[in-house]
């Protein structure tokens, strides 16, 4: 009755969907898509590499914002993106092009 057309919604936002593989855990692709989740060894551990050197809870992912980032965990056995040691308990971005290592295991995304 020439009233005004109803309003469409406005389609949510496009959220980032972390893939993270990493071919020596369980389970070996991860989907983060929001929140965090935890890599290490333990029972507690969404993501667990299975190779040495790895700790209970070794680093956490984080998904925020559409950014991902690493927050190391270990004094003494760093994760690593691309060779160089994150620093403790500091959110770092990870970025798309590097790969983080966690103990002898690589991480992507």
């Amino acid at each position: 009755m020439g009233g005004r057309p109803a309003a469409t919604p406005e389609p949510p936002a496009a959220q980032l969907v972390a893939h993270i593989t990493c071919r020596e855990a369980q389970p070996s692709t991860f989907a983060l898509e929001s929140g965090f989740a935890t890599v290490g060894s333990g029972i507690r551990a969404d993501i667990r590499p299975m190779t040495a050197n790895v700790e209970a809870e070794h680093c956490r992912l984080t998904l925020h914002q559409n950014q991902l980032r690493v927050i190391n965990l270990s004094r003494d056995n760093p994760v690593k993106l691309s060779g160089v040691p994150v620093p403790l308990n500091q959110p770092t971005p990870w970025p798309k092009t590097q790969a983080l290592e966690v103990g002898y295991a690589r991480l992507y995304y």
